[in-house]
């Protein structure tokens, strides 16, 4: 983790992400892509970060809050000068999120194991992001 001016930029390469400002894609009404797994950038109460929004197209997954928002709706999310999205919510949530998507992906885990495996300190968020639509 870094200081780049007023936000904290983790770098998630051990979870399969990582943080590039130079190497991502934005088409006309998209938010920024990083990398070719569908990860976008998100500023996460301050913390930026790659976030793996492909994964929650998931069967069980895709009818989910998070998933809408990031794939529906992701130009209405406010956004800092450098047009990163912003979710005010937890950056550890998002972090143990990214870790267990990426679980998922690569088959090491059931979806329920993201569904009712939540440590009870991300019960607040994990309730309404992974809520069904």
């Amino acid at each position: 983790v870094w200081r780049n001016g007023s936000h904290r930029i983790c770098h998630l390469h051990a979870m399969g992400c990582s943080h590039s400002s130079a190497a991502g894609t934005r088409d006309e009404g998209e938010m920024l892509i990083v990398g070719s797994n569908g990860a976008m950038l998100l500023d996460i109460g301050g913390t930026v970060m790659t976030f793996p929004r492909d994964s929650l197209l998931h069967d069980e997954l895709k009818g989910t809050c998070l998933a809408v928002l990031l794939h529906r709706f992701g130009d209405w999310l406010l956004t800092h000068g450098n047009g990163t999205p912003f979710v005010d919510a937890d950056p550890d949530y998002f972090k143990w999120l990214n870790v267990k998507l990426r679980y998922l992906r690569d088959n090491r885990i059931d979806v329920s194991e993201i569904c009712e495996g939540c440590p009870s300190a991300f019960a607040f968020y994990h309730d309404r992001f992974l809520a069904k639509t």
